[in-house]
């Protein structure tokens, strides 16, 4: 379940009920805010994702290494390993 479903069956069981949301939220969460704390980290983590793409988008990954096209270490680039 996601969390906007949560919110939703919340409300709307709040409204049938004819009680608060905290007050629901009071008797199942034992907490009053819980549905505001919740709807608060939506924001946020919608503002986070937000950040986090500007920054990936910045600071692209880089195309793998192609390592058989390097010597190993210590070896030029004109030598062949030896087994």
């Amino acid at each position: 379940m996601d969390a906007q479903s949560l919110i939703k069956e919340i409300t709307d069981y709040s409204a049938s009920r004819g009680l608060k949301t905290s007050t629901v939220c009071q008797y199942v969460f034992k907490n009053p805010l819980y549905l505001d704390n919740l709807q608060a980290r939506l924001d946020r983590l919608a503002r986070e994702a937000d950040k986090f793409r500007l920054y990936a988008a910045e600071n692209p990954v880089l195309a793998a290494c192609d390592c058989n096209s390097t010597p190993p270490v210590g070896e030029k680039p004109d030598q062949k390993a030896t087994p």
